[in-house]
């Protein structure tokens, strides 16, 4: 067949490179690996905080400045109704500006056979008179951003995501993310140690929840000498996460990355004993397959699509948001029984390896475009 020429759109790859800029550059490397052609269309605003790896170079991109506001939101929000408007106008602002200049620098383009956006509908159905066009949905849409899902040919989404909107749209089809289980693999050789390594990777963000992480750990350490944690990750709480740890007195047991990619998380992975990530609410995290795919078991949040990753007792445990003693008892648990972690990280990578690859996940991706493109015939 003729290979595609696919034109990803990701408005805050550029800017804060994250879960969902991971599944679009992982998704372009192995469409690029079955011989399709892929183009990035990206953000670029005056404010970056984890730009996107040096991988996505291999892709010709098209930058599209916009006004990044979004990291606002968190800080205007509050109960009122005024501060609730003043949010809504904050990422609006941002999400509005990027579309009006990323249709500015496709306007014309006449080479792509589909388009594949990333949570922007409007821009979806601006592109969708042109070609093909499929929305991709990472977390949940706004009330707004609802009233378009049938403005364009097709929405994307997995993980909890795909049966809250699956009835508001027309066409929908899931799609969960893939891991590359040849590059994140375990340690040849485990160094031997004294310590039980927790490791977090993520963005510094409200909704991951990273202060309840250091709140849990602080009361595991008081238990515990034996145990260490690792946060990797850039975003806006980062300031204030680094002073509560000096707060809770964990400067000697807990250290903090910049955002890593590829070989250097790699790196961390297989330094690391177990996974954590307690976020308030997360669709589909890669990274719990990344870990996994590490041999490192999981402790999560029952949130979102977390609780579909996680097999309890197998390969991980679930708690509640926010409750520091389950958190802390996990986190103990793990610290006193090690033979536990090899054999549930051992669980951890059999099922990533039976359940996701990449490679099957851009053939599904293919089939959907293809049929995008035979329906305009």
């Amino acid at each position: 067949m003729k290979p595609l020429n696919i034109i990803i759109v990701n408005r805050m790859m550029g800017t804060l490179f994250g879960g969902g800029e991971n599944f679009d550059l992982n998704l372009a490397q192995a469409l690029a690996q079955q011989g399709h052609h892929v183009r990035f269309v990206i953000g670029k605003s005056y404010r970056s905080i984890a730009r996107m790896p040096k991988e996505a170079n291999n892709f010709d991109v098209i930058y599209a400045p916009f006004f990044y506001t979004a990291w606002m939101e968190d800080k205007v929000r509050g109960y009122g109704f005024f501060s609730k408007v003043l949010a809504s106008l904050v990422i609006n602002f941002d999400y509005r500006s990027f579309e009006l200049s990323a249709y500015s620098k496709l306007r014309k383009d006449a080479w792509a056979d589909v388009y594949y956006v990333c949570g922007l509908p409007l821009l979806g159905a601006a592109l969708n008179a042109k070609a093909p066009t499929m929305v991709r949905w990472p977390g949940i849409p706004s009330k707004v951003s609802r009233r378009f899902l049938n403005w364009y040919d097709a929405n994307m989404a997995g993980g909890d995501v795909y049966p809250r909107i699956s009835g508001m749209c027309k066409k929908i089809f899931k799609i969960d993310p893939g891991v590359d289980v040849d590059f994140f693999a375990p340690a040849k050789a485990k160094s031997l140690k004294n310590t039980v390594d927790f490791l977090f990777v993520g963005r510094m963000s409200r909704i991951k929840n990273v202060s309840f992480l250091l709140e849990g750990f602080a009361c595991a350490a008081a238990e515990r000498k034996n145990i260490r944690l690792h946060l990797v990750g850039s975003g806006d709480e980062k300031a204030g996460l680094l002073n509560l740890a000096k707060k809770l007195r964990l400067d000697a047991v807990v250290t903090f990355y910049p955002h890593a990619y590829k070989k250097d998380l790699l790196k961390l992975y297989q330094m690391a004993d177990v996974f954590t990530i307690v976020s308030t609410y997360d669709n589909f995290p890669n990274v719990v397959l990344e870990a996994m795919a590490c041999e490192l078991p999981v402790i999560g949040t029952s949130v979102g699509g977390i609780p579909t990753q996680i097999q309890e007792g197998e390969n991980g445990f679930l708690i509640s948001s926010n409750d520091v003693d389950a958190l802390k008892e996990k986190l103990i648990y793990f610290a006193d029984n090690k033979a536990k972690i090899d054999e549930m990280g051992i669980a951890a990578r059999k099922f990533v390896e039976d359940t996701f690859k990449w490679e099957v996940v851009a053939k599904k991706v293919e089939e959907e475009f293809r049929a995008l493109i035979k329906e305009r015939v």
